[in-house]
């Protein structure tokens, strides 16, 4: 929320490699959703 938070955002958009993390958030995110319907259906079992 402070100025300097902004400026952090904006040193990641400059970072490639910080990009390619960011991309990788959303790939983590469609692996979730399955992962946790494995642990539902251990505890199940």
């Amino acid at each position: 929320m402070d100025p300097e938070a902004e400026v952090t955002v904006s040193e990641v958009s400059d970072s490639p490699e910080e990009q390619l993390k960011e991309q990788e958030v959303p790939t983590e995110m469609t692996v979730l959703p399955p992962y946790v319907k494995i642990v539902d259906n251990t505890a199940k079992n």
